[in-house]
Order: C-alpha cells, then structure tokens, then sequence
C-alpha cells in the first residue's frame, strides 16, 4: 500500500484514477497525482479536499511493502499550500527546500468545500487540474441542486515543487524566476457547474499548445519537445 490518508481522520473520497508521470531526479521516481472530492455532495461548503503528489521510489523494486515509510499519510508529504517553495524570501526558500527534502511528496490544501471533481493532466512536468466550489444555492426555488452562478477554478502548477508556471492572476503569460505569488497557481473560469477536465489542443503550425476548459482557452504551454527527422537507409 502506497498512501493511506484516511488514518489521519479525514476523508479524502477519490473519484478518477491517478495520473502518472517518471520524474528525473537525483533519485528517480513516479510521481502520482491525485485530488479528492465527493461528487455525490459537490456542494458540501465545510468539505477538506486537497491536491497530492506523492513520491514512489519504488521503481525497481516493484510495490511497496508495508514498513516505515509506507503506507504514506498526509504527515508524510510537504505541505505546498503557501508556496514557500517559490518564496523570493532565500530563508524561507531555503527552510521549505529542506523540510521538502525530507519528505514523500507534497499537497496544497483547497478552500473549504473546494473539490477536484475531473480528471487531472500532466504534460512536460506540468499539473493541470479543475476544482469546483459550492456557490450559493437558489434561494427561490429552495433546491439544493440549483446554483445561482459558476464556482469553478483552473489550476497550472510544476509537478515537482508546486509553484505555479503561468501568471493566472493577471496577464497568463509564463512566468520567469519569479514564482513567488501563490494567487498564479490558478484562474477562476466562466463554465457553468462543474468544470470537465483540462483538454490540450495543438493548432495547427503554432509553437504552443492551447489548454482548453469546455469552450474556454485558460492557458497555454510552450512545448519542450523536437522535432526529429529520420529515414530508413537500406
């Protein structure tokens, strides 16, 4: 067993499979990715829900077995909400690299009653996912079911350290060095409910692709791929 983080008391229902992706580190490993959120009560406002990755070394070796450090609980990885990891500030930066150092992944922890209720993505080491947060309920027709207005966000963040890699906040174009400000980790987005998952589109003679949330463009990422030409000499 991997990870268990029901030990710790909380309830973190998972709804769509993992997302894999082998990171080369110092010490290689596969990163899983994963968030929690019930879809049976999406408007639950006093839910705890959080976005995971975690650590699993075990490449070579094959499953984990259960000894210290396993199974992982939420103890066991960094927590990566305030974005210390992408502080300017060098002793905060320098505190958060070693705390990370010594543990198994890290999560960030949602706004009360925020839920990924979609499948995640992973590109070139980049996280995309979509939360829902309940809004307010229709107060005329008394239905819970019914909700008065979109309450969904976008995230783009770096899979290794959870720093955000385009500025949401404001114009959505890449960020540099500066990574500090956690507000560009994510955009609020115009679909309707609850928002799909992030789909990739690559246009047509364009050096990027385009991320798409329903009909709507919430970002973009430069590709790090060549292009290589080969022919079969006989």
């Amino acid at each position: 067993l991997l990870a268990d983080f029901g030990s710790s008391g909380e309830f973190h229902p998972f709804y769509y499979k993992p997302v894999v992706a082998n990171l080369k580190a110092s010490e290689p490993y596969l990163a899983v990715t994963l968030g929690s959120g019930s879809r049976d009560n999406p408007l639950n406002a006093n839910s705890s829900n959080a976005i995971f990755m975690i650590k699993d070394e075990n490449i070579y070796t094959g499953e984990p077995i259960d000894t210290s450090p396993y199974p992982l609980t939420k103890a066991s990885l960094y927590d990566a909400t305030l974005n210390d990891l992408g502080s300017n500030d060098l002793s905060i930066l320098t505190e958060a690299q070693n705390q990370y150092a010594s543990l198994e992944g890290w999560f960030i922890q949602l706004m009360p009653g925020e839920k990924v209720l979609a499948e995640t993505a992973l590109i070139q080491e980049e996280l995309l996912f979509t939360t829902f947060s309940p809004p307010d309920v229709t107060a005329s027709s008394g239905d819970s079911c019914i909700v008065n207005h979109t309450a969904g966000r976008f995230y783009h963040l770096n899979l290794q350290d959870a720093t955000p890699v385009m500025q949401l906040s404001g114009t959505g174009e890449f960020l540099g060095a500066d990574r500090s400000n956690r507000a560009d980790r994510s955009r609020v987005i115009s679909t309707y409910g609850i928002p799909g998952n992030p789909v990739l589109v690559f246009p047509e003679n364009s050096d990027s692709l385009k991320v798409y949330v329903g009909q709507e463009e919430v970002s973009v990422i430069l590709p790090k791929v060549e292009t290589v030409y080969w022919y079969d000499r006989k």
